[in-house]
């Protein structure tokens, strides 16, 4: 009986530090995005007015410009997607103002 009393006790402990480490990542993480949501979106904005990594090329660190320099790399970040239908939507406003 001993033994199932101090398993539960055990239980009881480890279930409320599971709880409070959550809590604690919960309230760290609120904090993470109202600090950091400025910097991501100046970020975005630069880099959607062009799609070119070079336009935010300061802002990023060497290991994801190592990683962006390779082709799945540019497709991750949505480059050639993006850059593709920039120049489907160049090419279409071509023809509909020679017509």
């Amino acid at each position: 009986m001993k033994l199932l009393k101090n398993a539960l006790i055990g239980f009881g402990v480890l279930f409320v530090t599971v709880i409070g480490l959550l809590i604690f990542a919960g309230i760290g993480s609120s904090d993470f995005r109202e600090q950091q949501a400025p910097i991501i979106e100046s970020f975005m904005h630069e880099f959607a007015q062009s799609w070119d990594v070079s336009a935010v090329h300061s802002k990023l660190s060497n290991d994801l410009l190592k990683g962006i320099d390779t082709p799945p790399g540019r497709n991750a970040l949505g480059v050639t997607l993006v850059q593709e239908t920039v120049d489907l939507i160049r090419l279409a406003h071509r023809f509909v103002l020679r017509n």
